[in-house]
């Protein structure tokens, strides 16, 4: 990311908040916190974003990121602890 912003920024000024926030802990932010630092980051992901931009305006607008039902913990939404960790508590804690 940081040869991103550095290849970018002066063009771009605004990716040069691209690592700050990419290291936010979303589990800290609210649903809103979380969905601008992703809708703030898209161009990092998509090749030659800037020069299509009317083509991903719409997705781009639409991304929403959700912390609430888990706020960082393993759980899923759905109530349910990954089998990943699963297996990783009973490895650890058999």
């Amino acid at each position: 990311m940081e040869r991103f912003v550095k290849d970018h920024v002066d063009d771009h000024p605004e990716v040069a908040g691209y690592v700050a926030a990419l290291t936010t802990r979303l589990d800290l932010l609210t649903d809103a916190g979380a969905t601008a630092v992703s809708q703030t980051t898209v161009p990092a992901y998509l090749f030659n974003c800037w020069g299509r931009e009317k083509e991903f305006a719409p997705a781009r607008e639409s991304l929403r990121m959700y912390t609430a039902p888990t706020r960082g913990h393993l759980r899923s939404a759905m109530g349910r602890t990954p089998a990943r960790a699963r297996a990783r508590s009973r490895v650890d804690n058999p």
